[in-house]
């Protein structure tokens, strides 16, 4: 077996990176409550996309 990724392991990857997104525009919207700013949601998105991103990386060994 070679080193590429096998079909399942892509799968896999893109559900992760869908559940990553998912909880990065939901968090905020969740923890901030309705009445915050888009600008405070967005603020909020990224830094949770971006926490999220070090740990799928740490995980996955990148």
């Amino acid at each position: 077996m070679n080193t590429s990724m096998t079909r399942v392991q892509e799968c896999a990857l893109a559900v992760i990176a869908i559940s990553v997104l998912a909880i990065a525009i939901a968090a905020p919207i969740v923890a901030l409550g309705p009445s915050a700013s888009w600008r405070a949601r967005v603020a909020g998105g990224l830094t949770m996309l971006e926490a999220l991103i070090g740990v799928v990386r740490r995980v996955l060994g990148l």
